[in-house]
């Protein structure tokens, strides 16, 4: 298995829109409505609103296993901190140390930017909290963040500290 993670440019954006078209429906499912899925992909990713967000600082790094694309991950140096927007990799491919890859990339970018801790959201459902915790974070709150359309997201904030 050879895993490459590189730092994604504007012609990769519709790459990761495919792939969080691929992996959200295979990952909330059990978590929320078909509906609220549908509805935060056309919130978050469309073409325009990934292009704003790496105009507004947000560093997208894609992933791929043997060439094939197969996840993705976003985050923004925010003073002396780091934010995790998002983290996604296709399911059959969860438990190959590849996550672990992805936050260790993460990491490392913090550190290259004096960042004292990453911090995240993650649904309080998503049993990949477990993996968030084996990975240093803490759960620092619960928070319901409205998302309009009748939707909420339900999370926990998490942080892990660098120093």
């Amino acid at each position: 298995m050879s895993i490459e993670i590189r730092k994604a440019e504007i012609a990769d954006l519709a790459c990761i829109q495919r792939l969080a078209h691929e992996i959200w429906p295979l990952v909330y499912s059990n978590m929320i409505s078909e509906n609220q899925i549908e509805y935060m992909l056309r919130w978050m990713y469309t073409l325009e609103k990934l292009k704003q967000d790496v105009l507004n600082g947000v560093i997208f790094l894609l992933v791929s296993e043997n060439d094939k694309d197969c996840g993705f991950l976003a985050f923004e140096i925010k003073g002396h901190e780091t934010f995790l927007h998002k983290l996604y990799l296709h399911p059959e491919l969860h438990g190959k140390g590849i996550g672990k890859q992805m936050i260790r990339q993460v990491e490392l970018a913090a550190i290259d930017n004096n960042s004292d801790c990453i911090r995240l959201t993650v649904n309080r459902h998503n049993p990949n909290v477990a993996f968030y915790l084996k990975q240093g974070f803490v759960v620092e709150e619960e928070k319901d963040f409205d998302i309009g359309g009748g939707y909420w997201m339900n999370d926990f904030i998490m942080k892990k500290n660098l120093k």
